[in-house]
C-alpha cells in the first residue's frame, strides 16, 4: 500500500520536473537547437534528475511504501547528465547549459508545492503568520511555501535577465539559487548540526560550479584568441 500524501507528493514532483523540461525545451528551441535534438536533450536531463533525485522507504509493519524526492540529489543527476552532453555535443552545449540553468529554479519552487501538500521536511517550532501544524501536531515555520515562492521568482528573474541580455543570466540563477538554499536551510527542523547536510552539498556544488565555470570561461577565450 502507498499513502495517500506519497501518491500527491509524487504527482507533483513528476509534474515539476515535467514542468521543467517544458521550459528546458522552449529555451533550447528559442536558441535554435534542432526539435528532436531539443527534445532528447530534456529527456536525457529529467530523466537524470528523476534516477538520482527519487528516494523509496518501506515500512513492512504497517505495508507503506514513501516515495519520495531529493532535490540536491537530483542536482547530482543533471550534472552527470551534463558532463555526458558536454563532450558529446560540444557545438551546442552553452545553449543546454543555458536553458537546463535557467529552468531548474521552476522545477524546484514547483516541486516543494508537493513537499507542503505531503507535510515533509518541516520548518522550525513558529507560531507566527501563516505557521504550519506538522504531523507532530506541532507548529512550524512555512519554509516549503517560502522556498518555492522564492524558486519562482529567481526562475522569472533569470529570465528576464536572459530576455533583455542585460548580465550573464547563468552566474545570477545558479548564485541566487545556492545562497537562497543555503540561507533558507537555516529555518529547517531536524538540521542535525550547525551546518546541515544540505549546506554542505550546497558548498561542494559552488565549488563544483566555480571550478566548471572557469573552465568553460578559458575555453571560450581560447576560441576567441586569433
Amino acid at each position: 500500500m502507498t499513502s495517500h500524501a506519497s501518491i500527491i507528493y509524487l504527482i507533483l514532483n513528476l509534474f515539476a520536473v515535467l514542468l521543467g523540461g517544458l521550459s528546458m525545451f522552449l529555451l533550447l528551441r528559442k536558441q535554435k537547437v534542432e526539435k528532436r535534438q531539443a527534445f532528447a536533450f530534456v529527456a536525457l536531463v529529467c530523466i537524470g534528475a528523476l534516477i538520482f533525485g527519487t528516494t523509496v522507504s518501506l515500512d513492512f509493519e504497517k505495508r507503506i511504501v514513501s516515495v519520495g524526492f531529493d532535490s540536491l540529489r537530483a542536482v547530482a543527476g543533471v550534472g552527470v547528465v551534463l558532463v555526458v552532453l558536454y563532450f558529446t555535443f560540444r557545438k551546442c552545449f552553452d545553449a543546454i547549459l543555458r536553458a537546463v540553468v535557467l529552468s531548474l529554479p521552476l522545477m524546484y519552487g514547483f516541486a516543494k508545492i508537493g513537499c507542503t501538500v505531503a507535510g515533509c521536511c518541516y520548518g522550525i517550532l513558529y507560531d507566527g503568520p501563516f505557521a504550519l501544524t506538522g504531523h507532530d501536531s506541532a507548529l512550524h515555520f512555512p519554509i516549503q511555501p517560502l522556498e518555492s515562492i522564492v524558486f519562482l521568482l529567481i526562475y522569472v528573474l533569470g529570465l528576464m535577465v536572459y530576455i533583455w541580455k542585460k548580465k550573464d543570466p547563468l552566474q545570477l540563477a545558479v548564485w541566487l539559487s545556492l545562497i537562497s538554499k543555503f540561507a533558507l536551510d537555516f529555518l529547517r527542523a531536524e538540521r542535525g548540526g550547525v551546518i546541515s547536510r544540505n549546506q554542505i552539498l550546497i558548498i561542494v556544488y559552488a565549488v563544483i560550479w566555480s571550478v566548471c565555470s572557469l573552465a568553460l570561461a578559458r575555453r571560450k577565450a581560447k576560441k576567441l584568441e586569433p
